[in-house]
């Protein structure tokens, strides 16, 4: 049996009973149940429908108004005859049981869209967070604890010490002499490692892999992330907390401005460094960024990021609640004709 669903914002107007006469006057014509879905009952409902209504959804059909008798029964017949025509009558079963039952796959994807950014707002205080408990950890002579961490991120992230972020020492970072950061003030790596200035790969491997502890901490511990991938994934959490306690209502960036404010700088400081010092070529004097450059960046990256992606996937996660509700409307609407 056909399983017909009317999506309405006001069951009491005169029209709308019209219609619903009209629906269930059809049924000596094809025999279907009829589920009324009054969206101003529900704000996630309203929001999604509410420019659409009245609507009528049939199987894969639907049609807006405005419609009549005739074209009801055309759409309520079609939907009738597609099921008629699959080949299983276990499918049709199935698709009968799911228009009318919520399944787990219901459940879940209706969790998600009421929780999906605790979700991530959780994975990223914890991929954030970590990094800083491999430095403590050294601090405090546990590097069991330290050493599985600085393994891990060096999967995913260079954890070259000169572009890294140091605690407990005298300076925050120990960028290479070729940044000329605060070049009177600051000591760079290569002075407290007696390291070359040459991007050899032996050299880049042992800048990865040192975190302080050859020095005994004497110019601290190394943060477990570089300054860019800190910058990106912080200010990611941190406009993510700000699109939660906004209430999601922020209006998603346009495109092309997370392209030129988000994606132009970091891609520029990013591969211009790495141009120059793979390449060598003698029109394009080596070029190594900053602390301050990279955070700057990446944290344009992260803001924008977040901006043009949390309102899509808030989007796409109301469609979703709609949906679900719907569906919840229509078993109610089902369930209450069959015990009339």
């Amino acid at each position: 049996m056909i399983h017909v669903s009317l999506f309405i914002n006001d069951i009491e107007n005169d029209e709308n009973k019209k219609i619903i006469n009209i629906i269930r006057s059809l049924r000596d014509e094809t025999p279907h149940t009829l589920a009324i879905v009054d969206v101003k009952d529900d704000a996630d409902l309203e929001k999604i429908y509410g420019d659409d209504v009245p609507m009528l959804k049939a199987g894969p059909y639907s049609l807006k108004a405005p419609f009549d008798r005739e074209n009801i029964s055309v759409m309520i017949k079609s939907a009738d005859q597609r099921v008629q025509e699959l080949p299983d009558e276990h499918i049709v079963k199935k698709r009968a049981q799911i228009a009318t039952h919520l399944e787990s796959s219901d459940k879940i994807s209706y969790w998600f869209s009421r929780n999906y950014m605790w979700v991530i707002l959780g994975v990223l205080f914890l991929y954030i967070t970590l990094p800083f408990v491999a430095p403590i950890a050294l601090k405090y002579d546990k590097p069991g604890i330290a050493k599985p961490i600085y393994s891990a991120y060096r999967l995913v992230c260079h954890e070259l010490a000169f572009r890294s972020w140091f605690l407990f020492g005298d300076q925050p970072a120990y960028p290479r002499e070729a940044a000329h950061f605060k070049e009177d003030e600051w000591l760079t790596y290569e002075e407290v490692t007696g390291s070359t200035s040459a991007n050899s790969a032996g050299e880049i491997w042992d800048a990865s892999r040192f975190t302080g502890e050859e020095l005994n901490g004497e110019i601290g511990y190394k943060v477990a992330l570089c300054q860019r991938c800190l910058a990106i994934y912080g200010t990611l959490f941190i406009f993510g907390l700000i699109f939660v306690v906004t209430g999601r209502k922020i209006p998603q960036l346009p495109w092309y401005v997370w392209l030129l404010v988000g994606l132009v700088p970091i891609g520029l400081d990013g591969f211009s460094q790495l141009i120059s010092q793979m390449l060598n070529l003698p029109w394009f004097d080596y070029r190594e960024s900053t602390p301050v450059l990279r955070t700057l960046t990446g944290s344009l990256f992260g803001l924008t990021t977040g901006w043009f992606g949390f309102p899509a996937i808030q989007e796409t996660a109301d469609e979703v609640k709609a949906m679900v509700k719907a569906k919840v409307a229509r078993m109610k609407n089902y369930y209450d004709e069959i015990e009339a």
